[in-house]
């Protein structure tokens, strides 16, 4: 019965795939790497659907075109380090969780305006994030949830 199953699923994809439908453009053969531009969404209000930690966030939202399905994009707020939740360091790993919890608290299921949208080196969206008349990223800051941060080697802090 499975072999049975297994010809006819064979059969059936030899069909589809002469069908034309199928056939992926000419365009793509020619393509590299070096030739395309990394994707940026155009959007600015989202939902924040996720807290991951005292920087990192992912928001929903739907793509500004008529019949947008909802889309999720992981986001880092730009400018900023807040403390490891996996850190080898216990007392790094008690800042990080509230870190966490203070930017739960005060983003989580609520609407942010994300500004300066770039991609950053992992692939996630980074931005300035505000909630409000809130610039979130300063917030942490000025909060001393999170350290200055602007790419490069990270300082080294201790938490004791």
């Amino acid at each position: 019965m499975y072999l049975l199953y297994f010809c006819f699923s064979i059969f059936i994809t030899e069909i589809l795939c002469k069908h034309r439908h199928f056939r992926p453009p000419k365009y793509l053969q020619a393509i590299k790497y070096e030739d395309c531009t990394r994707f940026i969404p155009k959007f600015h209000y989202a939902k924040v659907v996720k807290v991951y930690d005292g920087d990192t966030i992912t928001v929903a939202c739907k793509y500004p075109i008529r019949g947008s399905h909802l889309y999720r994009f992981p986001v880092r707020l730009a400018g900023i380090d807040a403390p490891e939740l996996n850190s080898d360091d216990s007392n790094e790993r008690v800042h990080a969780d509230v870190s966490r919890t203070k930017l739960h608290e005060l983003i989580f299921n609520e609407t942010v305006y994300l500004d300066n949208i770039r991609i950053e080196k992992y692939g996630r969206l980074l931005a300035d994030v505000y909630f409000h008349d809130i610039h979130v990223n300063a917030w942490l800051l000025d909060n001393k949830y999170a350290i200055p941060y602007y790419g490069g080697k990270k300082l080294k802090i201790d938490y004791n």
